[in-house]
């Protein structure tokens, strides 16, 4: 990052294996007019044409994100440029109705039972069906990642999956986050001014 400035990705992971396919500078959220939304949908419209050159489908494959610029018009957008599994990190501010109750997902965090690892997930876990103000009906996935955290995906695909499938293309992500975390390490771009 230089000063103002944030840097905008996309990585495809394979084989344990993260490869950054498209990286742009951007404006920091809450300066200037910020549209990483726009840049996103810009930079993968690029990426999908690109693969389909070569034959590639670029939107059978799952999309997951961090859910810094995560709203509903950009999950429309999403759907309209053809990606169907799209798996999102949510964050705690979030409120979602449960079963008639409602509240932020801080505390669905805290007061959902999640169930022991079954097959295909390696950690506690819980599936539900939460309704949004912002989002509508959606599915949701609270997981334990260690004794002390727990966290929850957002299931923004085209249709509904089962808890295994959200886990299997979550899994991934680590490796992204590794990778991002390497590069600033690296390149110091945490000390650039």
């Amino acid at each position: 990052m230089i000063r103002g400035q944030d840097l905008l990705g996309i990585v495809f992971t394979s084989n344990h294996i993260a490869l950054p396919l498209h990286l742009l500078f951007c404006p920091k959220q809450g300066r200037y007019n910020t549209k990483k939304a726009d840049l996103f949908i810009f930079m993968l419209s690029r990426l999908k044409a690109a693969f389909a050159s070569e034959g590639i489908d670029l939107t059978t494959l799952p999309l997951t994100m961090d859910s810094w610029f995560v709203s509903q018009p950009l999950r429309e957008r999403l759907h309209r440029l053809g990606f169907t599994k799209i798996i999102i990190a949510g964050k705690s501010n979030y409120t979602f109705t449960i079963d008639g109750k409602k509240q932020d997902a801080s505390q669905w965090k805290k007061d959902l039972l999640l169930h022991d690892p079954t097959w295909g997930i390696d950690v506690p876990s819980c599936r539900v069906q939460g309704h949004s103000p912002t989002f509508g009906s959606i599915i949701l996935f609270f997981f334990q990642k260690s004794t002390t955290r727990s966290y929850y995906l957002m299931n923004f695909s085209q249709v509904s999956m089962r808890g295994a499938e959200i886990w299997h293309i979550w899994k991934q992500h680590h490796l992204i986050e590794y990778f991002w975390k390497m590069l600033k390490s690296i390149f110091h771009i945490r000390a650039m001014q």
